[in-house]
C-alpha cells in the first residue's frame, strides 16, 4: 500500500493484474479472488468449502480501468483514457481510490513502485 512517508508520482503508477478474471457476456470484468488468504484457514475451509473463490463484479468504469491494469500503461494514460471514454473531468480522486481498493485487496501491483521509491529516497 501507499506509505505516506515517500512521496510518490501516481500518475507514473504502472500497475498490474494479479488475480484471474472472467469477461461476462455484458461486457463487464468479475475478478476471481480468494475467499481466504490465511493459509491455515485456507486448507480446511477449501475442504469444506464447494467454492473456496468469490467473484467480485466490476461496473463499466471499474472493468474499463481493470483491462489498462496490463503493466503497460501508467496511471496518468489510464486517466486519459478513462477521461476521453467516459467524458468525465477530475477523475484523479475517484481512480485513485479506486487502485487502493484494488492493491488492498491484492487484485493488482504496481510493476514500477520500487523504482519511484529509490527516485525518491
Amino acid at each position: 500500500m501507499f506509505k505516506k512517508s515517500k512521496k510518490i508520482d501516481f500518475s507514473k503508477l504502472v500497475p498490474i493484474r494479479m488475480r484471474r478474471y472472467e469477461v461476462l457476456p455484458d461486457g463487464r470484468i468479475s475478478v476471481i479472488q480468494p475467499r481466504f488468504f490465511n493459509s491455515f484457514v485456507k486448507k480446511y475451509a477449501d475442504l469444506i468449502l464447494k467454492k473456496p473463490d468469490v467473484k467480485v463484479t466490476l461496473d463499466e468504469r471499474g472493468s474499463f480501468v481493470w483491462n489498462l491494469c496490463d503493466g503497460r500503461h501508467s496511471m496518468n494514460e489510464i486517466a486519459e483514457s478513462f477521461i476521453e471514454r467516459f467524458g468525465e473531468s477530475d477523475v484523479f480522486d475517484r481512480l485513485f481510490s479506486f487502485m487502493q481498493y484494488l492493491e488492498k485487496c491484492e487484485m493488482i501491483s504496481y510493476q514500477n513502485i520500487k523504482e519511484l521509491e529509490s527516485e525518491n529516497a
